[in-house]
C-alpha cells in the first residue's frame, strides 16, 4: 500500500515542479534572461522564503511583462 502512494504521490510532486515555457514576440535570449532574473528576484523578495509563493509571484511578474504561459 505504501509503495503505492508513493508510486502516485512523487510523480505528482515532480510534474508540480516542471517549469513552464513562456513565450513572447519578438524575444531575444539577452531579454529572457533579463526579465527571468529580475522576476526571480522580485519574487524570492515577496514571497516570505515560501516557494509555491514565489513560483506564483515569478509567473505573474513574467506575464506582466507580456509573456505567455504555455501549457
Amino acid at each position: 500500500m505504501i509503495k503505492l502512494l508513493v508510486a502516485i504521490i512523487i510523480p505528482l510532486c515532480l510534474s508540480g515542479c516542471a517549469t513552464p515555457i513562456f513565450t513572447k514576440p519578438g524575444l531575444t535570449q539577452e531579454q529572457w534572461k533579463k526579465d527571468y532574473y529580475e522576476c526571480k528576484q522580485q519574487a524570492g523578495a515577496g514571497s516570505m522564503n515560501n516557494i509555491f509563493i514565489a513560483r506564483d509571484l515569478e509567473f505573474q511578474c513574467l506575464e506582466a511583462r507580456g509573456y505567455t504561459r504555455q501549457k
